[in-house]
């Protein structure tokens, strides 16, 4: 198959390890979405790879917005509504400033807070993202 961005492909997502290395293409004129493997660092060649071209191409943000709604992911500037807590009042709606990661002592990922315009945060977990 062909993922061409001619077609409205988009890479919104890319991941992978020491070796081997996939990236989520979306189609924003068909909301349609693939996983594709683009890099295999074991292999010098990427003629097995199922999207090599796509494997230096950067992310899209405007696709990775519209990706991340339809996933009901909350990211920068979408308006989300606390569901659960006690920092923050059930209820309380805003405008997301940023997502902020939170890490332990050791440097590791715990959670992801999410900052309102007005300064307060609450786990990213308490919330749901209020579509338009």
């Amino acid at each position: 198959m062909s993922w061409l961005a001619s077609d409205g492909w988009r890479k919104v997502s890319e991941s992978g390890s020491s070796s081997l290395v996939t990236a989520v293409l979306y189609n924003i004129r068909t909301g349609e979405e693939v996983s594709v493997w683009v890099r295999d660092y074991d292999r010098w060649d990427a003629s097995e790879c199922d999207a090599p071209e796509w494997h230096d191409v950067a992310i899209d943000a405007e696709a990775r917005r519209a990706w991340n709604r339809i996933h009901g992911r909350i990211s920068a500037g979408d308006r989300a509504m606390v569901i659960k807590g006690r920092k923050i009042a059930p209820g309380f709606s805003g405008v997301v400033d940023r997502i902020r990661p939170v890490r332990d002592r050791y440097g590791r990922h715990v959670a992801d807070y999410v900052v309102f315009e007005d300064g307060s945060a609450t786990n990213i977990d308490n919330c749901v993202l209020i579509v338009n």
